[in-house]
């Protein structure tokens, strides 16, 4: 009787301490998923949906990794506001003024020329999420100035180029580069404009 008293007890005193224990779950790391290129259907010359080309079309850009290029127009520099008499300006304002017209500067100067750029992703309605870089000395500081936008491929011409007016959602970013002695480099972000439909905007 007195076994039988003592393994219930234990029963009991194993439920209850089971129940303060906190369920901590899977806390394993998730990595995000990666965009995959579609696999290959073997035993077939043409993969459906995948690299696909009219027959008499040169080659452009269409798929992950293609590269293109993109002729730059001119942009003109940053204006700075006139100041209205009698006007007070909150200096907090002013620096984020002054900040913003030296970004659109940087960008100015980056963007001269053609600038190469790399398919990162294709759109679901078959446009190229493109992105591409460019470093540039400015006040003898190393900048490093990247620019993403979205390419139509129908816009691609001669020479898998595409204009810059043509190219739409264009955000520009502008990095400080740091080079140690040792020949490692690292950046960090100064800020990002967002230029809407496409580099026309620049202008405005």
């Amino acid at each position: 009787m007195y076994n039988f008293l003592k393994l219930g007890m234990l029963i009991l005193a194993l439920v209850f301490f089971s129940g303060c224990v906190a369920d901590r779950g899977d806390r394993r790391l998730v990595k995000p998923l990666e965009k995959m290129l579609p696999p290959y259907d073997n035993g077939t010359i043409y993969q459906a949906g995948f690299n696909e080309r009219p027959l008499y079309e040169e080659k452009r850009a269409r798929n992950v990794g293609d590269g293109l290029t993109m002729t730059i127009a001119a942009i003109p520099p940053a204006k700075k506001p006139e100041k209205k008499e009698g006007e007070e300006e909150d200096s907090r304002r002013d620096r984020r003024k002054e900040r913003d017209e030296e970004l659109s500067n940087i960008a100015s100067d980056a963007l001269v020329g053609n600038l190469s750029m790399i398919v990162m992703e294709v759109l679901g309605n078959g446009h190229l999420f493109v992105a591409g870089g460019k470093q540039v000395t400015v006040d003898d500081e190393d900048k490093y100035v990247r620019i993403t936008g979205v390419v139509d491929p129908n816009n691609l011409t001669g020479g898998n180029m595409v204009s810059s007016t043509l190219v739409s959602d264009v955000r520009i970013q502008v990095d400080d580069l740091r080079i140690f002695s040792d020949g490692t480099a690292t950046s960090y972000s100064e800020g990002q404009s967002t230029f809407g439909n496409n580099f026309q905007s620049m202008s405005r």
